[in-house]
């Protein structure tokens, strides 16, 4: 089922898109469902529906299935507000790997991960592919410069109060 929906697809104007399958339309209700994890929606999805309808899909999967975990970084961290995602990666990479171990777990990292921002303070943010992904990263420690960073879910729940900005639990 996976490999239908990464396989590539011809993206279709509005003359010429097609109709859907019925082993499409399983494998999009196993997808919308939650059954089937995904990086994106899938491809075949160019070839059905029109422009604004496939953005409208890309919308509900970074709103639904990405899941963001957040770390903290203590105030010494020297790095540039608008820190691009490569700079951010390349200084997990030195300070995790040396010449026999962490390129694999590195390596498993980038590829769960879709998107890392620095929001200029303290705080890291993992934009992970699935709630899989994020799982297997939970509460996980990883050196980030000279210091130990934590991955953390502070996604507020729909019944939970309040606004504001997330602060460790260990006291930083």
């Amino acid at each position: 089922m996976k490999a239908e929906t990464l396989a590539p697809a011809r993206a279709s104007c509005d003359e010429s898109i097609r109709a859907w399958t019925a082993w499409e339309d399983e494998i999009l209700l196993a997808y919308r469902g939650g059954d089937l994890e995904l990086p994106h929606p899938p491809n075949f999805i160019k070839e059905m529906l029109v422009n604004e309808h496939r953005a409208m899909m890309e919308d509900m999967h970074e709103e639904h299935f990405n899941v963001t975990l957040t770390t903290v970084l203590p105030a010494t961290m020297q790095l540039a507000a608008k820190a691009p995602h490569a700079e951010l990666f390349k200084e997990l990479v030195l300070a995790n790997t040396d010449k026999r171990t962490g390129h694999s777990m590195l390596r498993a990292l980038q590829r769960d991960v879709k998107r890392l921002s620095f929001d200029g303070f303290h705080t890291l943010q993992f934009v992970f592919y699935s709630e899989s992904a994020a799982t297997r990263w939970l509460l996980k420690a990883l050196r980030f410069q000279k210091a130990v960073i934590v991955f953390q879910d502070t996604t507020r729940g729909v019944e939970e109060e309040g606004t504001g900005q997330y602060c460790s639990t260990t006291g930083a």
